[in-house]
């Protein structure tokens, strides 16, 4: 039996699973579904990505996902983990949110030349670069000193909070 995403149904989706908002982890309910599902084991696996899948009747669903929609009934466009960890599905920690407001809570990539997103190494002009994009447009761009990385550190971070986006956003996931 193969059940899509259109005609899956809260209240079937509470009958098979549970969710425990405590720990963030949904549960099998019943095994008479699946040779793999045994009841009271925790639902799905862990992908690369580091995000929880679980396939449901031939869907795979992010576990997130499936949690929003057990606890509010529809389906968030996109959900963010506020906390960037992607395998923290206490409800505490999702919110909905746009594409774009999902973007402004990215964690760190990496930057060999500081560590701080944003901020590179001009090595020809000696001086340092500061960036901000948002939609895929650069909205903010300024060329600092070498002595003053401190001065393009904080005035990046007050465009950041001047744009919107989360405070958590270009900080380690370790640092959080």
């Amino acid at each position: 039996m193969k059940i899509n995403k259109a005609d899956l149904t809260q209240d079937f989706l509470k009958t098979v699973l549970d969710y425990n908002p405590d720990t963030g982890h949904l549960t099998w309910k019943t095994k008479k579904y699946s040779k793999t599902v045994f009841k009271g084991r925790r639902a799905g696996s862990v992908h690369k990505s580091g995000y929880r899948l679980i396939t449901l009747f031939g869907t795979t669903y992010r576990e997130h996902q499936l949690i929003w929609f057990y606890v509010h009934g529809y389906w968030a466009k996109e959900v963010d983990h506020i906390n960037q960890q992607a395998d923290d599905n206490r409800l505490c920690n999702l919110q909905e949110v746009t594409h774009a407001e999902n973007m402004k809570n990215l964690p760190l990539y990496k930057n060999s030349s500081t560590g701080i997103q944003g901020i590179y190494l001009n090595k020809h002009k000696d001086t340092w670069t500061s960036v901000i994009k948002h939609k895929g447009k650069k909205v903010f761009q300024k060329q600092y000193p070498y002595d003053e990385l401190d001065r393009a550190i904080e005035e990046r971070r007050a465009k950041l909070d001047e744009l919107g986006f989360h405070t958590n956003h270009g900080k380690r996931k370790e640092n959080l």
